[in-house]
């Protein structure tokens, strides 16, 4: 199944697919773990329509969508961090195709484009409680260290992970 979608650069009209999938990815992820109202929150700062727009437009970020028969199914996102040489990502799927490689498919997409700007290693932070994106990104990353992150007002355990990639 992951072999047959399409892997491309997001386009203006995939925006509600995008939303889609970040809604069923992090309610998969973490419903039952963030309070509703934080998720909600989440959703509508990082996935408004004005957001995900100016990251298909930028130069500076990477937005790429898997596509199976015309349906968003996941999505990644990368960009350089504010150290030059560190990029950042973000990688989600319908939940209903976790597991399936189409991850990976995506990290790689990201990780040429990063190296494409010179970005040396990606680093991501995954919350303890997502037991989905610590078993991929375990699989994939080198776990550096942990950190707290607030979300919606409460401070959680994050996992730290990092990978070359020049």
């Amino acid at each position: 199944m992951a072999d047959e979608a399409t892997i491309r650069p997001a386009e203006r009209g995939d925006i509600d697919g995008i939303q889609r999938v970040a809604r069923r990815a992090w309610g998969g992820a973490y419903g039952g773990v963030l309070p509703e109202d934080a998720l909600d929150e989440m959703l509508a700062v990082h996935y408004s329509d004005e957001v995900l727009g100016r990251t298909i437009a930028s130069s500076k970020r990477s937005l790429f969508v898997a596509e199976d028969d015309g349906t968003i199914v996941g999505y990644a996102s990368g960009g350089p961090s504010d150290i030059d040489v560190e990029g950042e990502l973000s990688i989600y799927l319908d939940p209903d195709w976790w597991g399936q490689g189409l991850g990976k498919r995506l990290l790689d997409c990201v990780a040429e484009s990063l190296a494409e700007q010179d970005v040396e290693r990606i680093e991501e932070k995954v919350l303890d409680e997502n037991e989905v994106g610590n078993a991929f990104y375990e699989k994939h990353f080198d776990r550096v260290g942990r950190e707290e992150i607030e979300i919606g007002g409460t401070t959680w355990t994050a996992n730290v992970y990092r990978t070359e990639i020049a």
